[in-house]
């Protein structure tokens, strides 16, 4: 299980739990039962829609500063109905990441319109994206040049890292050694071995 979803499931356990507990429902539009499905897609989420850190090439410099402001900024969001606009703008003002829309995502979202609606507390801004990302569907942000931006996942290409391991010590033959001959003579005096 990646990092962030145990946060994710985390978070949203403890808003579903007040809730069926009788605590005060959340906000206006943004019901238990609608937590719970946001809940359930991250858990179930596949692993080739990975998390924004997910596909950060941190040999840059940039990609590490992003990954650690993404990591460290904690954010409070009660969205209930937001457009994605209105979404990305509040978190750009909070964390002062630039975040920018493909030309395929602004046509998407202009023709669906989709609302967001959740309400979080005192989350990390990583974790926050993915929900935001698990709620809209077919989109994902990619880090690009130190910014994040929001695209289609047809267009989500996450950074390939090759890694060579030295595995000579467990596929190169091994050097027999001969030993002395052991044998064990049994009472009559022949060789058992």
């Amino acid at each position: 299980m990646m990092p962030g979803t145990m946060v994710r499931l985390a978070a949203g356990f403890l808003l579903c739990a007040g809730t069926a507990r009788g605590a005060e429902a959340p906000a206006t539009g943004m019901d238990a039962e609608k937590l719970r499905e946001i809940v359930a897609a991250a858990a179930r989420r596949d692993t080739t829609a990975p998390s924004v850190l997910a596909n950060l090439d941190l040999r840059s410099a940039d990609a590490r500063e992003l990954a650690r402001r993404l990591r460290a900024t904690r954010c409070t969001v009660d969205w209930d109905r937001a457009s994605v606009d209105d979404a990305l703008a509040f978190l750009r003002e909070r964390a002062g990441i630039s975040c920018v829309m493909s030309a395929k995502a602004r046509e998407a979202l202009a023709r669906d319109a989709p609302k967001v609606s959740l309400r979080l507390r005192d989350l990390a801004l990583a974790d926050i994206l993915d929900l935001l990302v698990t709620q809209l569907g077919e989109y994902r942000f990619a880090a690009r040049h130190g910014i994040l931006m929001l695209v289609r996942a047809e267009e989500h290409r996450p950074a390939t890292v090759l890694k060579v391991y030295d595995v000579r010590d467990i596929t190169a033959p091994r050097r027999d050694f001969p030993g002395p001959q052991l044998s064990v003579k049994d009472e009559g005096g022949e060789s058992r071995l």
